[in-house]
This record gives C-alpha cells, structure tokens and sequence, in this order.
C-alpha cells in the first residue's frame, strides 16, 4: 500500500470511530432524557402524597437523571415543601456527587453544570469551596458560582454581587433574575437605581424592565441626566421603553442622538417590540432612523392578517 491508500483507510477507520462514538453518546442522551422524564413523574406523584419512597439513583448516570428532574421540578413549582427534595438529595448523595465532580472534572462544562445546579437544589453546602470558581476565566463557570452562592444566603445578595471584580453580563443578568422569580432573593430595585455599583444598577434596572414597575420612571431619567456610563444610558432608555414610558424628556432625547446610529436602529427595533406606534417613533426618532421601526411593524401586521385568515 502506497502512503495515499494507507492515509485513506486511517480516515475511513476514524470516520467509523467517530460514528459509533456519536451513536452510543445519542443514545446515552436519549435513556438520560427517559430516565429524567421517570424521575420527574414520580417526584410529582411523591410530592403530592408528601411522602418520599422509593426514589433512587443507583450509579452516576441515574445521579444525572435525578438532578436534571429536580432542577425540572423546582423551576415549575412554586411554594413546594423543599424538605421532601431536600430528603431525595440525601438519600442518594446527590450534594456530595455534585461536590465530588466539581473538583474532579477537568470539563469546563462539566464544572458550569455542577455550579448551576447547585443554585437550583434546596441543601446546605460549604459556599467558601466555591470562591475560586468565583473568579474563573470561564464565564460559565463563574456565573453558576455566583448564582450558587446568592441561592444559599439571599440576605447576603447585595454584598456579594458590589463585590463583583467584573461587569455582569445581560446572560449574568438574566438568571440572577430567575433567582428573583423563585422568590430566592429579596430585593428592592430602587436602592439598586441609585447605587454607584454599575452591576447594582443594572440588576436595578433588569428589576424594574422584568417586574414593569412603572413607579421607578423618575430614578431612570434621574440616570439619564447623571450617568456618563454608556452602557448604563443605554439599559435605562430600554427600561423607560420596556415599562411604556412616554419617552418625551430632553435628556433622553438628547442621548438618543447622541447614542450613534446603530444604537437608534436597535431603539427601533426595541420600541418596535414594546408595541410603540409608528407615529410616537417618529416622534422620538426623528429622520430615516424611524423607517426601520415602519418596516418591522407593517410586517408584523401582515402577519397577523395572514395568520387570521388561516385560521
């Protein structure tokens, strides 16, 4: 065999390998997927009965399984008795299992896994383990610790997150927002709108867009006229727009213009969204900026028509 024949067998013999991996990976997911769905229906059954039998994971695998069904059942459940869960996790070591694989992995997203359910499962665990994760490079790995340690002391929320060395991101946001819709973290968004911490007002103002509380409009353009941080300029005109601000004031007016033209385009498309009409854009956008948010509602309005005639 000449060098081509014997290259071309190798990657024959690679592909062949790659495939097999892929079949027994998809169906490991696959029996996990079955597993979970198992789990979930007899946490359900449990639940209801308040009472915990029979419930076990017996290798990693089912370990898996378990996890994924709690963390399932906690975030569509509202005001269930967490001492049930709590039993399920000690019966099979599921704090000790997640613990243990944390800081056995060399899986970036293995570790980012473990971190993010630990903020889902109602259970005691050493937060201080966790402080190195805090300040990993891996933003994955660093949101799901921030989000385990604000889980296990809410009272303590603020603090950590003024602490924050690095900006949080709209992913970061966002689920430290899921925190709030479990009732996990007990937080006012006004105190947060007048903060110096750029990561507090931005929580603030997640708060204020996620919740509509209409009663912060004054702090908001109070941010307007303030603040020189573009971000958060940005963030308080998208919250003005998300809880249906009149957008009228000669500050915000002034940032709009002075925000460039792609910002005006993703205004557009913003106030768009928030169901603004053609003519208040205009307003607020004077110019060819405004075509966009013409085009994007003419064609959500032949949508619509299309949808009402199909049906």
């Amino acid at each position: 065999m000449n060098g081509i024949e014997i290259a071309y067998t190798l990657y024959i013999i690679v592909v062949i390998l790659l495939s097999l991996i892929a079949i027994i990976y998809t169906r490991a997911e696959s029996h996990k997927e079955f597993l979970t769905k198992v789990y979930t229906l007899q946490i359900s059954e449990q639940l209801n009965l308040q009472n915990i039998q029979n419930i076990s994971a017996n290798n990693n695998h089912e370990r898996e399984a378990l996890l994924d069904a709690l963390r399932h059942i906690i975030i569509h459940s509202y005001g269930i008795d967490h001492s049930i869960l709590c039993k399920i996790i000690y019966i099979n070591s599921l704090d000790k299992y997640i613990m243990k694989v944390l800081f056995s992995t060399w899986s970036s997203y293995r570790k980012a896994r473990m971190l993010h359910l630990l903020s889902y499962l109602p259970h005691n665990y050493e937060v201080t383990k966790l402080k190195r994760f805090r300040h990993s490079n891996d933003a994955d790995i660093r949101r799901g610790a921030l989000l385990a340690t604000l889980a296990d002391n809410p009272s303590m929320a603020i603090a950590n997150i003024s602490k924050l060395k690095h900006e949080l991101s709209a992913i970061d946001i966002t689920h430290i927002i899921s925190l709030l819709r479990r009732n996990l973290l007990p937080i006012a968004c006004e105190p947060l709108l007048k903060s110096p911490n750029k990561n507090l007002c931005l929580l603030g103002m997640a708060i204020v867009s996620n919740f509509n509380i209409t009663m912060a409009e004054q702090e908001l353009h109070s941010i307007l006229s303030h603040s020189r941080d573009q971000r958060i300029i940005r963030e308080a005109i998208f919250t003005l727009c998300s809880i249906g601000s009149t957008l009228q004031s000669r500050p915000l007016r002034q940032q709009i213009i002075a925000g460039g033209a792609e910002f005006r385009k993703t205004l557009c498309r913003h106030l768009s969204v928030e169901g603004y009409s053609i003519d208040t854009i205009r307003q607020i956008i004077p110019g060819r900026d405004s075509l966009l948010a013409e085009k994007i509602i003419l064609s959500h309005k032949r949508q619509l028509y299309t949808s009402s005639e199909v049906s």
